[in-house]
């Protein structure tokens, strides 16, 4: 480990597990933050830390390393991204508001061009779980339009969390009707699987 950046041999890396290698790679981050807390790869070293604890489970530790990465550079490139990981954690573990203001900052950061529509359908989705049904229709309708989903795999997504901001907003029939549009795309999308390995 340097203190400007971290180093792993090929030849060490064939010799470990994967846990060992990430217990590794864990060690060498703490001691690069150690040694140069305000090198520009920092934020880095904290979202690599942030991965793996989110990984091992640990959320509550993982959400502090994301946090970390943020505050060491909140205009950097790699705040969006900790920004996402942040806001994922946040629903998981039911802290709606927080979730909110990540995944608004994210929407509004300089470098998160290609963030705008996940951040934007998060955002959507963490105001419906906080029971405000209305407000994340009105911006999911907003997405549709600035922009539509270019995959089925998005379309069904956006079909769950229209019927969670549907039943948020008291609208039940409506909530229904996504929720057998989202299963019909899983279907065509396990058919279409199907078919591909099958010309295979």
């Amino acid at each position: 480990v340097r203190a400007d950046r971290i180093e792993v041999s090929v030849e060490d890396v064939a010799q470990l597990s994967g846990a060992e290698l990430e217990t590794r790679i864990q060690a060498a981050c703490l001691r690069a933050l150690k040694t140069n807390a305000t090198h520009r790869d920092a934020p880095r070293a904290e979202m690599t830390l942030g991965t793996i604890q989110e990984g091992r489970g640990n959320l509550q530790a993982a959400l502090g390393h994301f946090r970390a990465a943020i505050e060491r550079d909140p205009s950097g490139e790699l705040a969006p991204e900790a920004l996402m990981q942040a806001g994922s954690l946040h629903m998981r573990l039911g802290q709606h508001a927080q979730a909110i203001e990540c995944f608004s900052t994210v929407v509004g950061h300089p470098h998160a061009r290609e963030q705008q529509a996940p951040a934007r359908l998060e955002l959507t989705r963490s105001i419906a779980a906080n029971g405000d049904g209305t407000q994340a229709l009105f911006l999911l309708d907003a997405l549709e339009k600035t922009a539509p989903a270019n995959s089925d795999e998005e379309r069904q997504t956006r079909e769950y969390v229209r019927a969670l901001a549907c039943l948020r907003a008291d609208r039940r029939a409506e909530a229904l009707e996504s929720l057998t549009r989202a299963e019909e795309r899983l279907y065509i999308a396990v058919l279409e699987e199907a078919y591909r390995r099958i010309r295979e």
